[in-house]
Formats: C-alpha cells, structure tokens, sequence
C-alpha cells in the first residue's frame, strides 16, 4: 500500500481469480465512502499494481456514485483486448471488489 499501514494477508482479503497475490482491504470514511488498499505481493505483477494504483486513487474518498459509474470494463480500457483471459478476470475482480466495497459503505450510511 502506499502508506505505513499494512493490508492484512488473509485468503477472505484475496482478491479471486488474480495470477498475482493480490490482497484488497477497504474501510469506510464519512459520508458513506470508502478508502480502498491493495497489495501487490508479486513483484512481476506490473498490471496489477498498476491497477491497484488506479483504483486506490481513483475510488478512495470520492463520491459513491462515481464510483458506481466505474465501467466492469476498466481492465480492458487501460490495459487493451490483448490482456490474457486469467489476467483480465483477476483485474476485473478488482475492479468489482472496489465498487462493492464503495457500494456497501454507501448503503450502511443510508
């Protein structure tokens, strides 16, 4: 993460699906949004630390219906259609994993 603070190594924080050993970690900030933090434990997984990057800046602390309007697509828009089958899934995955967690941070302030 790009902080001190660590993102804990459970298989429940996995995120499913990455070839990378990826972990995600979110924690719900005022106003019913989310701050969101990946771990990236493969030091060849250049897409998905990218990813994480994209999405911990772009998901943390913004408005919950920005961050619904994150196309599932994502991975694909950055990356390009040549992404493998296995690295698109587990990119996809977390793109999903954020905008659940922003989803269900919004509906526990409502």
């Amino acid at each position: 993460p790009a902080d001190e603070q660590e993102v804990p190594r459970r298989d429940e924080a996995k995120v499913a699906g990455c070839e990378s050993e990826v972990f995600f970690h979110s924690e719900k900030m005022p106003e019913g949004r989310v701050r969101v933090r990946y771990a990236v434990d493969n030091p060849q997984g250049i897409s998905a630390m990218a990813m994480a990057k994209v999405l911990e800046d772009g998901v943390s602390n913004v408005e919950p219906e920005r961050v619904a309007a994150i196309p599932d697509s994502l991975a694909e828009e950055l990356f390009g259609q040549e992404l493998s089958m296995g690295k698109g899934m587990g990119l996809g995955h977390m793109v999903r994993m954020a905008k659940e967690a922003a989803r269900d941070a919004h509906e526990r302030t409502s």
